[in-house]
C-alpha cells in the first residue's frame, strides 16, 4: 500500500474516536488541559494498539474464525439490534462525567474495534502481496 492510502485509512479510522472525543468535550461544562490530554491519550493509544493487535493475531484468528464467521456476525448484529431496542424503551440519563477512566476506556475500545479489523485486513493484504512478489520472482519476473 502506498503512503496516501495508509494516511486516508488512518484518517477514516480516527473519525469515530474524534466524534466521541468532541461529544465528551461538549458534555463537560469546564474542560481542563489535563482532561484534553487524558482523552487524547485514551483514544490515541487504543487507535494505535488495535491495528497492531489485529496484525499480530490475524494468522491465528483467520484460521479459527473462517469456519463460523457468519454466525459471529449474526450473533453480534442480533445482540446490537436487541440492545438498541431495549435502550429505546428505557429512559437514560446522559453520563454525569464522561471523563471518568472507565467511561473513557469503554469509549476508546468501542471506537477502535474497526482499527482492529483493519489490522487483520492489512496483514492479509501484505501476505497476499508478499506471496505474489515471491511467485513473480520465482517465475523469473
Amino acid at each position: 500500500m502506498d503512503i496516501l492510502s495508509l494516511l486516508l485509512l488512518a484518517a477514516a479510522l480516527a473519525m469515530d474516536a474524534f466524534s466521541a472525543a468532541v461529544t465528551d468535550g461538549m458534555i463537560v461544562k469546564k474542560i481542563r488541559f489535563y482532561d484534553a490530554i487524558k482523552v487524547g491519550l485514551f483514544f490515541g493509544v487504543f487507535q494505535f494498539l488495535m491495528p497492531c493487535i489485529g496484525n499480530l493475531v490475524s494468522g491465528v484468528a483467520t484460521d479459527i474464525v473462517e469456519h463460523f464467521d457468519h454466525w459471529i456476525a449474526f450473533v453480534l448484529l442480533g445482540f446490537l439490534g436487541l440492545h438498541m431496542i431495549w435502550e429505546s424503551r428505557s429512559e437514560q440519563e446522559i453520563p454525569k462525567n464522561p471523563l471518568k477512566n472507565s467511561s473513557l476506556l469503554l469509549a476508546a475500545i468501542a471506537t477502535s474495534i474497526d482499527a482492529l479489523a483493519a489490522g487483520v485486513t492489512l496483514a492479509a493484504v501484505v501476505a497476499v502481496l508478499t506471496s505474489l512478489l515471491r511467485t513473480t520472482y520465482a517465475c523469473g519476473g
